[in-house]
């Protein structure tokens, strides 16, 4: 198994510059040295595909996705959103029929009473 862990907090950093862009050609050497490994993880705070109407993860979907994708990662572990939640597996933003078809994402982000 391969766990990489990365940080999703763009909006929160922004006095520490651009956080995505200097991550992505890290998590595609990651992902390349892991090519061997049965599973790979992902876990990161915001959700690329959210639970709640009124939030948007398509920075984290943009600058993520198609790396993990080609990665092939196995399962992605974010909070954030406050709920349960898994997709179908997920590919270019499709929804598939089977886990080797896609990436599926685990929300896992429910704390104290907040839930959406």
């Amino acid at each position: 198994m391969h766990i990489t862990v990365l940080d999703s907090q763009h909006a929160e950093q922004k006095s520490a510059g651009e956080v995505f862009g200097p991550q992505q050609p890290w998590l595609r050497a990651d992902l390349a040295a892991a090519s061997k490994a049965t599973w790979k993880l992902a876990f990161f705070h915001k959700p690329p595909y959210e639970v709640h109407p009124t939030r948007s993860g398509k920075q984290v979907r943009d600058a993520f996705c198609p790396i993990l994708e080609a990665g092939k990662v196995d399962l992605v572990f974010n909070g954030h959103d406050h709920g349960i939640a898994r997709t179908y597996p997920i590919r270019n933003e499709n929804m598939k029929r089977k886990p080797s078809e896609g990436i599926i994402y685990c929300m896992v982000g429910r704390s104290g009473t907040k839930a959406y």
